[in-house]
């Protein structure tokens, strides 16, 4: 199987800090962070380096297309100094944000670009930015540029290859659909993000699952930052922290079954690739009516046979879908044996759906997703290998199934696994030659310095630190985004970094 990477001439190599991955696009999702004090000047927010960052996360860092298009909104409205315009994806956000504004003066603006007009020193004015980056109603780089043409600000679109409008979606929904074994086109959902994805399932099961009895939302392993955050705020929220302590978990829920709404869980768990038993637990839960919602972003449709087992699938389409880091979008999966099929019109209504263009440009990348997680699935068998062999590393971390009894639940290795050094990480990170910031998912190797830029806040405090030690996050941890490169290059790196 081969795939061209004749357009990823950045790959394997360094890249400066700041740049845009991939470079030059104005719709990049991840940044390049070359050194560790890269990482850490973004995370405190230098100067130096915050001046240089051309992109970034786009819930961690206003993309510049979005920047432009809410300077020109607010110039349209005239704005006085003390109020500031926040943009949003779409009026589907002015639910919530009406529940965590109350008693606040605020004034919504509705059309292509809507958002909040609101006072910059409110006190809530920062929980504004913390919900938004928590349930991802941000607009997209796209959104941003159609409003600029629109308005005469930009002539022309970024040139890039998108799908038919007339097609798109169904492009997208079928690929989906194959990945996931379902039938019914009904059965999936097209989210602006994999955030949103996620928080209109937590919002739908909040109300209408959880009832003065039954109101627990229990979490399985340590799960991505803002997924945790959700569920937390939810204040019904239950954490069992070693999803694979099977005898644990189902002495738990036999206890407690007649209080839990839902159980929530990621396959593989993000950053320690944890696979739980979904078999067995599906199992269990099913006894009990108790829906299991699967965040399957980092292991995908293609590795695993989810569809009966989970009742409510997530996946961030941004990742190994897109595989470009040019898009962002995210799905929600019902599967039709699931026991909350019922629930995905409730789910529906606090979606906020994708722009458009985004649909078109993830429905032509979403054409050669099968092919490679295929081919990056090969290359991950192959370095976990290199990885247990070399003294260098001490740890690698992947999705393993050796205690799992149905082996044919996982069809292919995940292409995600998280390393540790023997050196400390900043000597190794420096001189590694790959592609690192945040994200994962795409086609060329992307390396994370996790916990420094998905937890820095808790590795300021000793509690923090015995909350990660707990967990078993390790802080120089290097989570490794596998690409299509070959194996004998990525090899080659590494080697030489070591």
């Amino acid at each position: 199987m081969h795939l061209n990477n004749s357009s990823l001439p950045f790959t394997l190599q360094h890249i400066p800090c700041g740049q845009a991955v991939p470079p030059g696009n104005p719709h990049a999702i991840t940044v390049s962070l070359p050194t560790l004090s890269d990482v850490i000047g973004y995370e405190e927010k230098h100067p130096h380096i915050m001046r240089n960052l051309q992109s970034g996360y786009p819930r961690f860092f206003t993309n510049g297309l979005v920047s432009r298009a809410t300077e020109v909104l607010s110039s349209q409205l005239n704005l006085q100094p003390n109020l500031c315009f926040v943009p949003v994806s779409s009026r589907t956000a002015f639910f919530g944000i009406s529940r965590i504004l109350s008693g606040t003066e605020y004034q919504i603006i509705e059309g292509e670009f809507p958002g909040i007009i609101i006072r910059n020193d409110s006190p809530n004015f920062q929980r504004l930015k913390t919900y938004l980056q928590n349930t991802g109603f941000i607009p997209s780089s796209r959104q941003a540029e159609d409003f600029l043409i629109k308005t005469g600000e930009l002539e022309i679109p970024y040139p890039e290859e998108r799908a038919p409008l007339y097609s798109a979606e169904k492009t997208i929904i079928a690929q989906l659909a194959e990945a996931y074994s379902v039938t019914f086109p009904d059965s999936i959902l097209l989210a602006c993000n994999g955030m949103n994805a996620i928080q209109a399932v937590v919002q739908a099961i909040t109300n209408e699952l959880c009832s003065k009895q039954k109101k627990k939302i229990l979490q399985f392993g340590w799960l991505y930052l803002d997924t945790m955050a959700l569920l937390h705020n939810t204040d019904n929220c239950t954490t069992i922290i070693n999803c694979q302590d099977f005898e644990e978990i189902e002495k738990y829920i036999t206890g407690n079954y007649q209080s839990i709404a839902a159980v929530v869980t990621e396959l593989p768990t993000n950053p320690l690739l944890q696979v739980p038993d979904i078999p067995r637990l599906s199992k269990i839960l099913r006894q009990y009516d108790i829906p299991l919602i699967v965040d399957s972003s980092c292991g995908t449709g293609w590795c695993f046979n989810l569809s009966p087992y989970a009742d409510i699938i997530i996946e961030s389409l941004t990742k190994f879908a897109c595989g470009h880091a040019d898009s962002m979008m995210g799905a929600i999966v019902f599967p039709e044996n699931s026991l909350v099929f019922s629930l995905r019109k409730k789910v529906r209504q606090f979606v906020s759906a994708p722009h458009f263009s985004d649909v078109q440009r993830v429905a032509h990348t979403i054409q050669s997703y099968k092919q490679r997680v295929m081919i990056s699935s090969q290359t991950a068998n192959n370095f976990i290998e290199y990885c247990n062999s070399i003294p260098g590393i001490a740890k690698v971390f992947y999705a393993d199934i050796r205690g799992i009894y149905d082996k044919s639940f996982m069809k292919y290795t995940p292409p995600i696994c998280s390393v540790v050094f023997q050196k400390p990480l900043a000597q190794v990170y420096e001189r590694l030659h790959i592609v690192k910031g945040p994200s994962f998912g795409t086609q060329f190797t992307l390396g994370m310095a996790y916990v420094y830029l998905a937890h820095y806040d808790l590795l300021q405090t000793p509690a923090g630190r015995t909350r990660l030690n707990e967990a078993g996050l390790d802080e120089g941890l290097l989570r490794v985004s596998i690409g299509t490169e070959p194996i004998d290059d990525l090899v080659r790196v590494f080697n030489a970094a070591l």
